[in-house]
């Protein structure tokens, strides 16, 4: 992860603790055989694996990204929401110099207008970083 690469991030219902998110759905769902085949077996065969994958074990890196944004659907029936709610409050604890957490009413859901201005508001100077940086 290098987060002097990027200006700004935002993401949507993210998968922020794979083993985690491995456990919440079972192996019968249609993704988990694609995560054990990239990590090489089941949370419990390779747990650095899964690790490495997950942005929960890396908020110190992500909290230098200049903008953040982490979005995510509160009827979210694939990823809940409580997974990304300890992302933020990680992050939170490193207080980002600018990071905006929101938990909407939605499912798993993007928004892609919403992306679009902040991307906008920041390539054009609009957004301060005390601003709340979603329009």
């Amino acid at each position: 992860l290098r987060p002097d690469l990027w200006r700004a991030v935002e993401v949507w219902c993210p998968i922020t603790d794979v083993a985690e998110w491995h456990r919440y759905c079972g192996s019968g769902n249609g993704y988990a055989p694609h995560m054990e085949a990239c990590c090489g077996g089941l949370p419990s065969d390779c747990p650095a694996e899964y690790a490495a994958r997950s942005s929960i074990y890396c908020p110190e890196k992500l909290a230098k990204v200049r903008y953040l944004s982490v979005k995510h659907g509160r009827y979210d029936k694939s990823v809940p929401y409580t997974h990304t709610l300890k992302l933020a409050n990680a992050l939170d604890a490193l207080k980002p110099e600018a990071f905006f957490f929101e938990i909407f009413d939605g499912g798993h859901d993007s928004i892609y207008s919403e992306s679009f201005a902040l991307f906008d508001n920041i390539r054009l100077g609009h957004s301060k970083k005390t601003d709340r940086i979603t329009s």
